[in-house]
């Protein structure tokens, strides 16, 4: 069943120019690219899938060759360059809906600005958890209430000190 999933997914994929590669390469709206470039003769009529890697960050990257040298590309970035059909402004960053790093499906990513993506609630909770190194299962009842004291907490100069001893220059 799973390998029926996998071959539909596949006939449906649709393959866009990554931009500025002259037609030698398309990525996916699955994230996966594949190259045209044939080592001697220019370009060729069987396509190559490239082989991706993880960045230090967990993010996909392929090796390109383009303007004569070899650069590393993040695969998201790929795939919505080629379906927007420009490149990315230097302001503009990805956010992965879901918040997995390795999925660059078109339909789980989205433009948005540092701040945006900064902002994701999901995002913000996986942060969240790796700080405190488990997992809190709360209530909604349970966040506000916490919410709540912290703030009475801070607003007490005895208390905001000796945080501020405990953890340093507070960030806020």
């Amino acid at each position: 069943m799973e390998n029926l999933l996998i071959i539909t997914i596949m006939r449906n994929e649709v393959w866009k120019q990554v931009i500025d590669s002259d037609g030698a390469y398309e990525v996916s709206d699955c994230g996966r690219v594949r190259s045209y470039k044939n080592n001697k003769w220019g370009l060729s009529t069987n396509p190559k899938l490239l082989t991706v890697r993880d960045d230090a960050y967990g993010y996909k990257t392929v090796s390109l060759r383009m303007h004569g040298s070899y650069k590393n590309v993040k695969v998201h970035r790929l795939v919505v360059e080629a379906f927007i059909g420009r490149k990315l402004e230097p302001s503009e960053h990805i956010d992965h809906l879901n918040t997995i790093r390795t999925d660059n499906r078109l339909s789980n990513l989205r433009i948005c600005s540092q701040a945006e993506n900064n902002r994701n609630l999901l995002t913000r909770k996986k942060m969240s958890i790796a700080r405190k190194g488990k997992k809190l299962d709360l209530t909604d009842e349970q966040r506000k209430r916490l919410s709540e004291n912290a703030k009475q907490m801070w607003r007490d100069d005895k208390i905001r000190e000796r945080i501020i001893e405990a953890v340093g220059k507070p960030i806020i």
